[in-house]
């Protein structure tokens, strides 16, 4: 469809689905990343359009940053450090529902003030990196160092389709509470990559995101080159896979909601559709669509060197868990396939 007539389709369901399944879907992933559910869900409820949307999480955000400032005057530096990452959260829906190279970069300028704080306030290191890429472009990301002497074994978190880095965050905690560093980049295709015109535009995009990745963590004293691995959710399980394929250091993975094929892209919503596009560099949804026909991971699959682990949930409403076993069934490396019952795309339930 022309680019607006897939706005007007994007707004309107907006206004007939919202806050029903779409809002409920949405405020569920958003809240792994930090954010409130009420306030997800009232805010899609009175939004109408893509660009009111947009402007509506980007006063929520306001509001959270105000709040943190007064915090962080007071000496409340906890609530300072929460209320920032936060502000993050809903910034970054901005970056989420941009179409258009402006859009995106107005959101990262709050984006990025937002987490600079945040990471002030943080107890723990998270260094701002730069991942020499390709054809002298780089890829921005956050290296989080844990306490105690290294080097510390590290897991690299890939992102799922349409989500920013900074959104890893408490993921990232949780690995630094069992010892591991973190390393967590945009990916081509989103967030500041996608700013620096670096789209998601087929595997070989995948495969030089792992050598990257590789790249960098051998070269530092702090990160311990035998002991990294990957975990991806969604689209980034699909990505992490290919990584885990091609680039032998980075052979232990672990993926949830990953689908096996593109063939969810039918279940997807107008707004996720529109955004395809915008993220891979083709002009339309049908262009997507015929890149990505017969693309599937099974010959990955058969080069993956394992150990693996799929999870999946068995009412994701997105990517339905025959991806998984898919997966596992194609897979000839060491692996495990573990479904969670009534869990949803992101198995939001566990994660909160």
């Amino acid at each position: 469809l022309p680019p607006d007539v897939q706005e007007s389709m994007v707004d309107l369901s907006l206004g007939l689905l919202a806050p029903g399944r779409t809002g409920h879907m949405i405020s569920r992933t958003f809240v792994c990343f930090g954010a409130d559910p009420q306030e997800v869900e009232a805010t899609i409820r009175s939004s109408k359009s893509l660009t009111d949307l947009a402007g509506r999480f980007s006063d929520l955000g306001g509001k959270w940053e105000e709040f943190a400032n007064e915090a962080k005057t007071s000496l409340h530096r906890a609530t300072a450090r929460d209320a920032y990452l936060r502000a993050t959260v809903y910034y970054g829906v901005e970056a989420w529902s941009a179409s258009a190279p402006g859009q995106l970069r107005d959101a990262y300028i709050d984006i990025r003030r937002c987490y600079r704080a945040f990471r002030k306030e943080e107890s723990a290191t998270i260094e701002a990196v730069e991942l020499p890429f390709q054809d002298g472009a780089s890829l921005p990301g956050f290296l989080r160092i844990p306490r105690g002497e290294g080097p510390h074994p590290c897991v690299v978190i890939v992102q799922g389709y349409d989500t920013i880095k900074e959104w890893m965050t408490p993921l990232t905690r949780v690995a630094e509470e069992r010892g591991l560093a973190t390393l967590y980049v945009d990916m081509p295709g989103h967030g500041e990559a996608l700013l620096r015109g670096l789209p998601l535009a087929s595997p070989r995009s995948a495969e030089n995101l792992g050598r990257a990745i590789c790249g960098y963590l051998c070269q530092r004293d702090d990160i311990d080159r035998n002991n990294l691995g990957l975990f991806g959710l969604s689209l980034g399980g699909f990505v992490a896979l290919i990584i885990a394929s091609t680039v032998e250091a980075l052979g232990t993975c672990a993926t949830l909601g990953a689908p096996f094929d593109f063939g969810f892209l039918d279940r997807c919503s107008p707004i996720m559709l529109r955004r395809a596009s915008f993220a891979t560099g083709f002009d339309s949804v049908d262009a997507v669509r015929q890149s990505l026909a017969g693309l599937d991971l099974r010959p990955y699959l058969l080069r993956a060197r394992g150990p693996l682990l799929i999870a999946h949930g068995d009412g994701d409403e997105i990517v339905p868990v025959r991806h998984a076993e898919l997966i596992h069934h194609h897979a000839r490396c060491p692996k495990a396939l573990e479904v969670y019952e009534r869990g949803d795309h992101l198995v939001s339930h566990v994660l909160n």
